[in-house]
């Protein structure tokens, strides 16, 4: 649904909204301090402690995004390998019982499998938890047995 502004609404518009924002805030930032960089060069002070410590800066920020990145990732990725495998064994279509979870498979996603359950409605399970859990498939052509 859009917004007045054209913009996608709920959570997803607000987000972005809010991330354009912050990169608007951080764009003028960077513009005045290398201005008043300029400025201070052009009026004969040594810049030399201020271009340091921009560059600290710049260091600890992409080091810190670095960080995110792998870190955050590594449990994403053992997600989308642990699919790699469920794949083989869960397909659409198939009825599977798991810790008292009964239902159908309604799609294989990326990190999860998106089952339509007879009393919970839809529900998403990581693949690591296929992979941990005792698991029952029953193809559609036993669904009847």
């Amino acid at each position: 649904m859009l917004g007045e502004r054209g913009q996608r609404g709920g959570l997803h518009g607000a987000t972005v909204g809010r991330v354009g924002d912050a990169i608007v805030r951080a764009r003028s930032t960077i513009i005045y301090v290398v201005t008043e960089a300029l400025v201070l060069g052009r009026l004969g002070v040594k810049t030399t402690l201020l271009t340091l410590l921009a560059a600290a800066l710049l260091f600890g920020g992409a080091s810190a995004l670095a960080l995110l990145v792998g870190l955050g990732g590594r449990e994403v990725a053992a997600e989308v390998a642990a699919g790699r495998y469920q794949r083989r064994i869960v397909t659409v279509g198939a009825r599977i019982d798991l810790d008292g979870i009964t239902g159908t498979v309604v799609d294989l996603r990326a990190a999860t499998t998106e089952i339509s359950t007879d009393a919970d409605g839809t529900l998403h399970v990581p693949y690591s938890t296929l992979l941990a859990s005792p698991l029952q498939v029953r193809q559609q052509s036993d669904a009847g047995r």
